[in-house]
């Protein structure tokens, strides 16, 4: 199992040099991707229980989603040449079913939380030692990201994860773990405040309001709150300052933006229902756009560009993905507190929480690509099969039942708290 936490752990980073060294015909990373199947394959015969892949409606939209970018790209690519989005479909595809077969338990689950965790703050510690290594020439203003792909890229993923990080900083019983998380929550803040983002800004509202009405913590994380909040209005390199103060590049960019979302539009009202074909945007840029630079080859909203790839067809099928997802988290969330089984509950209102913050980065940025994303949405598939049953009390003269790893490693109360998170599906 430990070569699927190191796949986790590798999710936030894009252009990694250890992740991504040639080995032989593949890199390192789609070697650990091999493993990963190949464990997955192993373990299949002696697992808890046969999984259920279909389980849930946003595992059928997904499933349904990758065959339709697929098809789209067999029939309009005028090669088979991997492209960097299909290949990344591709190895979600396979990666969904390894974590339904893998993640079997709560504490594969507890891990694998860790290893996701962990791999925000790897690649935030990346993003701020290019940051610090590069501002002596560029300046405070430099916006890092080699590693992790783009500042944007890696807040809006980044924000997926917050949640989760808060709710294991406040629960956890052992000091390794407990500082492990808060190391990676405050490489994570620091690296959302240097990369920024003007749509992660907007996002991070979202998840701080999110998860201020849903935790039982409440003074606790108000106060951690107000210290983020703190940071981006004193700091001389955050999100905020672009977005009050954006230069000549800031608002080059948004120009840009809207130059592209007009030919989105174009594109669109010509080919509404199955789009004009997966990675084709760029050939409307130079048809649409002549003789304008505008350094994108993407819309930089991933729902216009679903829409303009995959026509309303995909839009239609990624938005009922999400519906699923959100619909499926609320019945894990009744279904644990009915059970008492507090960790999948909690883990249930974390992804909740966390990936609403994403939906809003994604209408400034293509985001399709994103790892961690991917991994929100299978993650959710696989809390319905993990809800713990409540345990029979023992009778007289019988051993208490053995406790959960969950309930030795967190500090976790009795029973669910009676707290109902904003609606958002």
């Amino acid at each position: 199992m430990i070569i699927v936490y190191i796949l986790i752990f590798s999710m936030a980073l894009v252009a990694d040099p250890h992740f991504g060294r040639q080995l032989g015909p593949f890199t390192v990373e789609k070697w650990i991707g091999f493993g990963a199947i190949f464990y997955a394959i192993w373990y299949f015969p002696t697992r808890k229980g046969t999984p259920r892949f279909l389980r849930t409606f946003q595992a059928k939209m997904f499933i349904a989603f990758v065959i339709l970018v697929l098809s789209s790209y067999l029939v309009t690519a005028k090669d088979l040449a991997f492209q960097g989005l299909i290949s990344i479909l591709i190895s979600q595809f396979f990666f969904f079913f390894v974590s339904q077969i893998t993640i079997d338990s709560q504490k594969r689950l507890y891990y694998c939380c860790l290893a996701y965790i962990g791999a925000v703050g790897f690649g935030a510690a990346y993003l701020l030692r290019e940051w610090a290594g590069n501002i002596g020439s560029y300046g405070i203003d430099y916006r890092a990201g080699y590693v992790v792909g783009d500042p944007n890229f890696f807040t809006a993923g980044a924000l997926v994860v917050l949640p989760l990080n808060l709710y294991f900083i406040i629960n956890l019983k052992r000091k390794l773990p407990r500082y492990f998380c808060m190391s990676c929550l405050l490489l994570t803040i620091g690296a959302i405040l240097i990369g920024q983002s003007r749509g992660g800004l907007l996002g991070m509202i979202a998840v701080l309001v999110l998860q201020a009405r849903d935790s039982t913590h409440r003074k606790a994380f108000i106060g951690l709150s107000a210290v983020i909040v703190l940071a981006v209005l004193i700091s001389p390199a955050s999100p905020l300052d672009r977005l009050l103060h954006p230069n000549y590049s800031d608002k080059e960019s948004s120009d840009s933006r809207l130059e592209m979302w007009r030919v989105a539009g174009r594109v669109i009202d010509e080919y509404p229902v199955l789009g004009a074909g997966i990675g084709k945007f760029h050939h409307y840029l130079e048809l649409y756009a002549p003789g304008q630079d505008l350094n994108f080859y993407v819309p930089h909203n991933t729902y216009i560009q679903i829409a303009v790839e995959l026509g309303f067809v995909g839009l239609s099928i990624f938005l009922a993905m999400l519906y699923g997802t959100f619909r499926s988290l609320k019945k894990t969330r009744r279904a644990a507190k009915k059970a008492g089984d507090v960790f999948t509950y909690a883990v249930a209102s974390a992804l909740r929480n966390g990936i609403p913050g994403f939906l809003v980065c994604i209408m400034f940025i293509s985001a399709l690509h994103s790892k961690i994303f991917w991994f929100s949405i299978f993650l959710s598939t696989c809390l319905p099969g993990l809800i713990r049953k409540p345990k029979p009390p023992a009778t007289e003269g019988e051993a208490p039942p053995e406790p959960s790893l969950a309930e030795r490693e967190l500090d976790l109360p009795q029973s669910v708290p009676e707290v109902e998170p904003v609606s958002v599906a």
